[in-house]
C-alpha cells in the first residue's frame, strides 16, 4: 500500500512541475540561440577551438578559460547593475534662485 501511495506521489509531482519544467527548458534555448546569434560559443566549443588551435598545455587552456569566464561574470553583474542606475536628466532646473 505504501508503494502505491509513493507512486502516485511521484506521479502528482511530475504534473505539477512540469510546466516549470518547460519554462526552464525554453529559458535555456532561447539564452544559447541568442548566445550564439551574437557571436558567442558554448564552453565546449571554446574548449575543443582553443586544444585545436593552440599547442600551449592544457593547465594554461584551463586557466584562460576560467579567466575569461570570470571575466564575462564581471562584465554581465556590471552591465546589470549599470542598468539599473538611474541617469541624472540633462534638463535645466527651471526654478528662479537668485543666490
Amino acid at each position: 500500500m505504501m508503494g502505491m501511495a509513493r507512486a502516485g506521489g511521484d506521479a502528482a509531482r511530475r504534473t505539477a512541475t512540469r510546466p516549470f519544467n518547460a519554462i526552464g527548458e525554453a529559458y535555456a534555448r532561447g539564452s544559447q540561440g541568442a548566445w550564439r546569434t551574437t557571436g558567442g560559443s558554448s564552453v565546449g566549443e571554446l574548449a575543443t577551438a582553443a586544444a585545436s588551435s593552440s599547442k600551449s598545455p592544457g593547465w594554461a587552456r584551463r586557466m584562460q578559460t576560467h579567466q575569461r569566464m570570470g571575466q564575462a561574470g564581471q562584465m554581465a553583474a556590471h552591465s546589470l547593475r549599470d542598468g539599473d542606475r538611474g541617469a541624472s536628466g540633462a534638463a535645466p532646473s527651471l526654478q528662479d534662485k537668485d543666490d
